[in-house]
This record gives structure tokens, C-alpha cells and sequence, in this order.
């Protein structure tokens, strides 16, 4: 049975429907993301296989069908397209403005296999990275700080237990585990200070 000019236009309404929700889902679990796996390169792959296959063919379609008939119907796979589009790029400068936020304090520890980021922003709230070679977790909160001391307002995943909610910042490292004696020291397992703002350096003052 021959499809109809109604049918094409279903089936290529669905095709930009389609790439439209993959695009749009795409963007707004990288804004969310709250974990990241080696291998997450295949659903990018996936993603631009996507716009070839579906929206590629639905925008061809769609232009070549409105000039020969001249229907406006024919320019609704466009216009999906089109609000694919604006919203991916409306979440990727989301994205954008959320990474570039100011840091205030960037420390970090490396155990080899695993690792653990720590990074205070200006906006009082902060993000850990608790990671290995095939991925990791991001955890956020809101933090204070006194003195030496950063608090973390609100309760770690039960992954980064390890770290505790008060964390002691001395002139190059941040401490954040006990050692036996249940006591910050410098000696022990530490996070290294990557960088401080110096704007920041009243406020993120350490021990003499």
C-alpha cells in the first residue's frame, strides 16, 4: 500500500518528535547529571546518530514537501526541530553559567585507584567528586565556614561517608578524614589545595 502525503508527514512528525526529545533529554541529564561513567562517549555517539537518522531526514523532507506543495502543514516537523533545538542550547548555556561559576577553594586528594574533589563555590554552596577510574558521583550541598573550618551543611551520600561534615583547612591541604585517634592531622589522608582566591583569603584564613 502506497503511504499518503498525510502518512510522510506522521511518520517524519515522529522522526523530529523523536530527535527533538532525544536532544532535549540529552542536555538536561548532562544540567542534572549527578554521576558520570567512562563510557558515557557512546550515548554522545548516540545522540549525534540520532540527528542523523532522524532529524536530518525529517528537515529534508519537511523543506522539500512545503516548496512543491506549499502547505504549512508540511513545516511542522521543522518547527519541532527548531524548538529542539532552541531548548538544547537554552540548557547548554545553563550548563555553561552553571560550570563557570566562581570557585573559591579547589582542593583535591588522589589515591590512585580513587580520588575525591572538593570544590567551595561564592554562592556558599559546594560540590565533592568521589570518583574512580570508570566513574563517579557528584555530591553538592550548602556550606559555612569559620575560621579554619568549612561545615557541610547538608548529609553526604552514604558512598563518601569517609569524609566528615567538618573539614580543617591548614596552609596547603584540607583535611577531611580522622585518623585513629579520631584527630584532623596533617599527616594523615589529606586533600592537596589545587587553588584559593585570594579574595577569599581572610575568609579561608588557616592556622599559623
Amino acid at each position: 500500500m502506497e503511504l499518503t502525503d498525510r502518512d510522510r508527514l506522521h511518520f517524519y512528525t515522529l522522526m523530529a518528535l523523536a530527535c527533538s526529545g532525544i536532544v532535549i533529554w540529552y542536555e538536561a541529564d548532562n544540567y542534572i547529571k549527578d554521576s558520570w561513567f567512562a563510557f558515557d562517549f557512546i550515548v554522545t555517539i548516540g545522540v549525534f546518530v540520532s540527528i542523523l537518522v532522524l532529524g536530518v531526514p525529517a528537515f529534508i523532507y519537511s523543506r522539500r514537501s512545503l516548496k512543491t506543495t506549499g502547505n504549512k502543514w508540511f513545516n511542522l516537523p521543522i518547527n519541532i526541530l527548531i524548538v529542539g533545538v532552541i531548548t538544547a542550547t537554552a540548557l547548554e548555556i545553563a550548563i555553561k553559567v552553571k560550570s563557570s561559576r566562581p570557585v573559591i577553594l579547589w582542593a583535591h586528594y588522589d589515591g590512585g585507584v580513587n580520588g575525591v574533589t572538593l570544590k567551595l563555590y561564592d554562592n556558599g554552596t559546594y560540590e565533592i567528586e568521589n570518583y574512580s577510574f570508570l566513574g563517579g558521583d557528584y555530591h553538592r550541598g550548602e556550606y559555612s565556614i569559620v575560621e579554619d573550618t568549612i561545615y557541610l551543611v547538608k548529609e553526604h551520600h552514604s558512598e563518601i561517608d569517609f569524609i566528615e561534615r567538618k573539614l580543617v583547612i591548614t596552609p596547603e591541604k584540607v583535611l577531611f578524614e580522622l585518623n585513629e585517634e579520631g584527630e584532623y592531622d596533617d599527616d594523615y589522608i589529606s586533600m592537596r589545595i589545587i587553588r584559593m582566591d585570594s579574595v577569599y583569603s581572610n575568609q579561608l584564613r588557616a592556622p599559623q
